[in-house]
């Protein structure tokens, strides 16, 4: 709504002595009575959306005619919380929001924090009883100057305000009192101020000169109700998602195979708007077994996203948070947990042998986990654990099985879970089991007292003149024999052997 002072006050001028800000006080003390035993509830207001914390947007005329189409703000930074909202309405006009009072005839609290980046600025605290028995409406105001630095208090609940009757068959007041006393004292032709039949609705306008203005911490209490509201920035909804491929990002935790290459990649949204904003942000990860640890802060906008290549090698957990900016609180998406199959490296000791040998697949697990276990499994029909063992340090293990029957032995490894990585199953490894080869018989009809076997002649060339030739050293001529001569031996005689090839020749018997 919008009240105009100047059409609903005539002629009336403004000159009532400002009520001054203070420094902030206790938000929760002074909603609570100053130092009573009331508990204050507090409400947090996201953004400008007064009315999900029961507020109403109001605009108050101080000279201006036509009503503002105002600008509103939001910035971090408050006397509550992490931001405050603000307006810049136009001159002529302040703006703020009104809250209502169930029992205003009990009202002890009433205070607001205002900042001016400029250092002063003006407005109004208003105040809005409905006639008890005609359609008028007593409003009450008063004038509010803001000089200096920083936040500072307006404190109302004691400030005596000027009450007119507006709306009625006639204009009554002015009247002047506080917003608790108004109704228990004033009455006339339009039969007076509801009071808490009909309670009240309180605010506080500011920006009446045209400067932008910051609000923050509304503290209403009265004798039933204690109530402080907070404003906050715009709720923004960070998310967290992973792309293998770097195409389309998806937002379900997955299990992956050791050492896959995948993307995380953050970024925010306003839930309420339904767009895409930009900002900064952080990623975080937490191995098993390990710390939280930032591994990469980047921007996003409605293009890209805050980035980074990982290799996880065992369970992992992805974090990422936006800090907030001047328009949106800070936000937390929830946590990407990416589950890593584990990975080995091994080999077998053979692949072929005889029955009674054993077979032995020996290797280390990935990522070097201690103490899970291993299972050697053989198929007889289907598959039996044969041999168990626990991975030993940097995961080394080594299990064997002895092969019985002759034919295909097939093994594989069964890798239970543990070290933060999921178990997995080898793929089948087939060894060869063949019977031992018989022993070879002797040669046959082989005596050592039969006669020797019979050589071929080999007799080299004859020599041509003036040439020596050696007698191999392993040349037989077999078994000649040379007659014995009773008288001496005749000049050395050559003989043919009838072999197509002289002969050497033989020397006589001495």
């Amino acid at each position: 709504m919008a009240r105009k002072l100047g059409a609903l006050l005539g002629s009336l001028t403004l000159v009532a002595t400002a009520v001054a800000v203070s420094a902030p006080s206790s938000a929760q003390d002074d909603a609570a009575g100053r130092g009573s035993a009331k508990v204050a509830s507090t409400k947090v207001v996201v953004g400008h959306d007064l009315a999900s914390a029961g507020l109403v947007e109001d605009f108050v005329g101080c000279t201006g005619s036509t009503p503002p189409a105002p600008q509103r703000l939001q910035r971090m930074g408050g006397t509550l919380g992490t931001h405050s909202i603000g307006w810049q309405p136009g001159a002529g006009y302040g703006a703020g929001a009104l809250a209502h009072v169930a029992h205003p005839t009990s009202l002890s609290v009433f205070q607001g924090d205002v900042w001016f980046p400029s250092g002063h600025g003006t407005g109004y605290a208003v105040a809005y009883y409905n006639d008890n028995v005609g359609p008028g409406i007593w409003f009450g105001f008063e004038p509010l100057t803001y000089n200096g630095s920083g936040f500072a208090t307006a404190d109302l609940a004691s400030a005596s305000f000027e009450w007119h009757l507006v709306g009625g068959t006639s204009q009554q007041g002015p009247f002047f009192d506080t917003i608790a006393g108004f109704p228990n004292r004033v009455t006339g032709a339009g039969g007076g101020p509801a009071g808490d039949a009909g309670g009240t609705n309180v605010g506080i306008m500011m920006g009446c000169e045209g400067q932008p203005y910051y609000f923050d911490n509304l503290r209403l209490a009265d004798a039933v109700d204690q109530t402080v509201y907070d404003f906050e920035g715009a709720t923004s909804a960070s998310r967290l998602g992973w792309s293998i491929r770097g195409k389309k990002v998806n937002y379900q935790s997955l299990k992956v195979p050791y050492g896959q290459k995948l993307w995380v990649a953050g970024d925010s949204y306003d839930p309420a708007a339904r767009t895409f904003i930009a900002g900064q942000g952080t990623l975080y990860q937490q191995a098993f077994g390990s710390g939280l640890r930032k591994i990469a802060t980047g921007t996003y906008d409605t293009r890209r996203y805050v980035t980074k290549k990982v290799r996880p090698t065992r369970q992992t957990t992805y974090f990422f948070n936006t800090p907030g900016n001047d328009t949106y609180d800070s936000s937390d998406a929830t946590a990407l947990t990416v589950r890593v199959v584990g990975d080995l490296k091994a080999g077998l000791n053979t692949l072929q042998l005889h029955p009674g040998g054993r077979v032995v697949l020996s290797g280390r697990l990935l990522p070097g986990n201690k103490g899970t276990r291993v299972s050697l499994q053989q198929r007889k029909g289907g598959w039996k654990t044969v041999d168990t063992t626990r991975s030993g340090r940097k995961g080394t293990f080594s299990v064997g099985v002895t092969a019985r029957r002759l034919g295909k032995l097939q093994v594989r490894l069964r890798v239970a879970d543990g070290g933060g990585n999921i178990g997995f199953l080898t793929i089948p490894q087939t060894v060869q089991v063949k019977a031992r080869a018989k022993p070879k018989p002797p040669p046959r009809n082989i005596s050592p007292e039969g006669p020797p076997p019979e050589q071929e002649q080999h007799y080299p060339p004859a020599p041509s003149r003036g040439t020596t030739v050696k007698a191999p050293g392993a040349l037989h001529l077999g078994p000649l024999v040379t007659p014995a001569l009773p008288t001496p031996a005749p000049p050395p005689t050559c003989i043919w052997l009838g072999a197509g090839q002289p002969a050497p020749c033989l020397p006589g018997r001495d």
